[in-house]
């Protein structure tokens, strides 16, 4: 496994790969926290509460 990654590896050295997968994985964590705070002013423009959890777990 790490030798296929190795190999694969277009860089030059594994720190510029890891700070590559860091910027990629920053990008998609302030994406995601976008699409939440999204979700949550279109929750708060209908007024509507999200759901409380269903009591049905424990016997």
């Amino acid at each position: 496994m790490a030798v296929a990654l190795s190999s694969s590896m277009p860089h030059s050295s594994p720190h510029e790969w890891l700070n590559e997968t860091l910027v990629d994985l920053k990008s998609w964590i302030e994406a995601h926290e976008e699409a939440v705070k999204k979700r949550k002013d279109l929750q708060r423009e209908k007024g509507s509460k999200p759901k409380p959890p269903r009591r049905r777990g424990r016997r």
